[in-house]
Order: C-alpha cells, then sequence, then structure tokens
C-alpha cells in the first residue's frame, strides 16, 4: 500500500507554534494525507504521541534535536528519549544518536542546506561527516528555501551522489496551512510504524513538495516572540517583514515560480 507522510511538523510544545494535535490531525485529513511526524524542538515529553489511539491516522512520535550547528530528527521512537539539553537546548550528537536507537528510533538530518552562511563546501564536508554516524536525510523541506532558494536541489543532489537510501520529506509546519507542503508516499506493507520504518529504511519513498509562503515564516516568528518573549526590535522586524513577504509571495504565484 501507498501512504503519504508528512514527516516535519511542530505542534504547540514548540516554542514557535500554536497547533494543537488534534488540529493537526484534522487539517492533515483535509489536505489527504495518512499521517504525520510530530517532531518538536528539544521536546522529549511526547507521552501523548506515544499513547495516541487514532486507529485510521498515523501520527510517528519524533523529536527535533539540535547540536547547535544541526538540526537531527529522531523519528518512531518507542519511548522517550532521555537527553541532557544544555541551557541553549542543544545537545551531543553521539547522545542523540545512541538515545534514538535506545528508543528503537532512526536519526534524519534535517534541512542540511537551508544555512550556508559559512559556505557550501564547509556544509558539504560537515554534512559528509554527520551522514555515516546517522540514518539518513531530509531532501525536501518546504521552509528551507526561505533561506537559501537551492537548499532542497543540492541535499537532493547530495543524497544521490552520496547514494543516501534513507530519505524523507516534511513541510516543517509550524502552522495549518502549511501541513501537507511537502509530504512522502510510503510504499509499505501495512500502516504500523515498524512497516513504515522498515519502507523508509529501504527508501521506497517518493518525494513530494513545494516551498510555503514566506508570511508563514513571519507568522511563526511573531508566534516564537510571543512565547519566548523576544525583544521589541525582534518583533517590529517581523511586523515590518509582512507586507514585504506578502508582495513576493503573490510574485511567486503570478509568475509559478517553485523550488
Amino acid at each position: 500500500m501507498k501512504l503519504k507522510i508528512d514527516f516535519h511538523i511542530h505542534s504547540q510544545k514548540s516554542f514557535d507554534s500554536t497547533m494543537s494535535v488534534q488540529q493537526i490531525i484534522e487539517t492533515a485529513r483535509q489536505k489527504g494525507l495518512d499521517g504525520v511526524c510530530i517532531c518538536d524542538h528539544a521536546c522529549t515529553d511526547i507521552k501523548d504521541i506515544l499513547e495516541n489511539d487514532n486507529d485510521d491516522f498515523i501520527i510517528i512520535p519524533a523529536v527535533e534535536f539540535t547540536t547547535g550547528t544541526n538540526h537531527i530528527i529522531s523519528l518512531f521512537l518507542e519511548k522517550e528519549p532521555q537527553i541532557n539539553l544544555k541551557e541553549n537546548l542543544c545537545a551531543e550528537l553521539n547522545e542523540i544518536v545512541a538515545e534514538t536507537k535506545r528508543c528503537n528510533g532512526i536519526c534524519i538530518l534535517a534541512h542540511p542546506f537551508q544555512n550556508l552562511k559559512k559556505g557550501i563546501d564547509s556544509v558539504l564536508k560537515q554534512t559528509e561527516s554527520i551522514l555515516p554516524l546517522i540514518d539518513g536525510m531530509e531532501i525536501y523541506n518546504s521552509r528551507a528555501p526561505y533561506k537559501y532558494s537551492c537548499a532542497n536541489i543540492i541535499a537532493g543532489a547530495h543524497a544521490e551522489r552520496l547514494k543516501v537510501r534513507t530519505v524523507t520529506a516534511g513541510s516543517d509546519a509550524h502552522l495549518t496551512e502549511e501541513i501537507g507542503n511537502a509530504y512522502c508516499t510510503v510504499e509499505c506493507e501495512s500502516r504500523s510504524l515498524n512497516d513504515i520504518k522498515k519502507a523508509v529504511i529501504d527508501g521506497k519513498v517518493e518525494i513530494h513538495g513545494h516551498h510555503c509562503n514566506r508570511t508563514s515564516i513571519v507568522k511563526s516568528n511573531l508566534i516564537k516572540a510571543r512565547k519566548t518573549n523576544s525583544t521589541v526590535i525582534y518583533k517590529l522586524k517581523s511586523y515590518i517583514k509582512y507586507p514585504i513577504f506578502s508582495v513576493k509571495d503573490i510574485t511567486d504565484k503570478i509568475f509559478g515560480r517553485k523550488y
């Protein structure tokens, strides 16, 4: 059977989202998805996801960790990971990997090329050094082109060059309007998480997606500002960006730009 799953969504447990799990489920169903992966930022409190009893809708338990330089999604977790988070909510890569394995999950490198401040060569080398330690890579993220327009193109090409078999795609949704912007069609034997995990590991996925609206980024930035008591300057920057990004979103639609 083929299942449509968005492998990267944030709920209200993240500092930049207000979506409840029920809102995510309802919206995903309306958009024709069979399941989602909820991976909140550095939130190991996933008991509600682990105990999910929606037999007709798939929810994959996960957490998005950061090492300070990279984001790692630990997914298909069967128990809550016990990670020692630092004050900035970062964790050591080796600890993330070890704890993910203890929880019978897999580690995916998320949106590896969305930030190229250090230069593409530096990021390529860094990615190559990390991949042998984890299980795969997210090669399409709907928010990644916001920072670097070719982020997903490079990720896909890099994964192909390195023969990375385990790849995923996700919307990185923080708002309901973003859910389903990217997803995988997974070819698996059943709807069980074990069968889905096996299919993903074996590379039995098709990648689908398009970039998010720029205004969605601004909206989640404003949510972050409210939930984390950000500075007035940060809030002002977001308010200023909104009309500018609205115009850019309109021109994208007019000229049919997709990446």
